[in-house]
C-alpha cells in the first residue's frame, strides 16, 4: 500500500514538472504588445518592435505584471535546452502573463523584458493597461 502511495506521488511530481501553463478562457482576449519574445540558446530574449507602439493615452495603466514558466526538475541536461523546450517555457511564460493580467483587469500588456534566468525557467514582464 506504502509503495503504490508512493509511486502515485511520484509520478505526479515527475510529470507536473514538465506541462505547460494553460491560458485561462478569460485570459484568451490579453494581447500582448511592444515586441516578441523570441527563444535563443540557452535563453529567451526580448526583440523590440519594427516600429515604435505605446499604448493610447485613453488606456489606464494597472501595473507591472510578470509571468514565469519553469522545469520543475532539471534533469539530465546540465542547463542546456533544446530550442522546443525554450519555446515551451516562452508559451507557457506568455500564459501566465496574461492570466495575472487578466486578473487584474488588463486587455493589453506592453512587454518590457524577456529573460531565462538559470536555462530551465523564463520570466517575462511588462505592463499591463486597460483600453477602452
Amino acid at each position: 500500500m506504502k509503495l503504490r502511495y508512493f509511486s502515485t506521488c511520484l509520478t505526479i511530481l515527475l510529470t507536473s514538472g514538465c506541462s505547460t501553463i494553460e491560458i485561462s478562457p478569460e485570459a484568451t482576449s490579453v494581447k500582448l504588445a511592444g515586441g516578441e519574445v523570441v527563444p535563443s540558446i540557452l535563453s529567451a530574449k526580448l526583440e523590440p518592435p519594427k516600429e515604435k507602439s505605446a499604448p493610447p493615452a485613453e488606456c489606464k495603466l494597472l501595473g507591472e505584471v510578470t509571468g514565469r514558466e519553469y522545469y520543475l526538475f532539471k534533469g539530465p541536461s546540465l542547463g542546456l535546452m533544446p530550442e522546443s523546450d525554450i519555446e515551451r517555457l516562452i508559451v507557457g511564460a506568455k500564459n501566465d502573463l496574461k492570466n495575472k493580467a487578466a486578473e487584474m483587469g488588463a486587455n493589453i500588456v506592453y512587454l518590457q523584458s524577456a529573460y531565462a534566468s538559470t536555462g530551465d525557467d523564463v520570466n517575462i514582464s511588462g505592463l499591463a493597461y486597460k483600453c477602452p
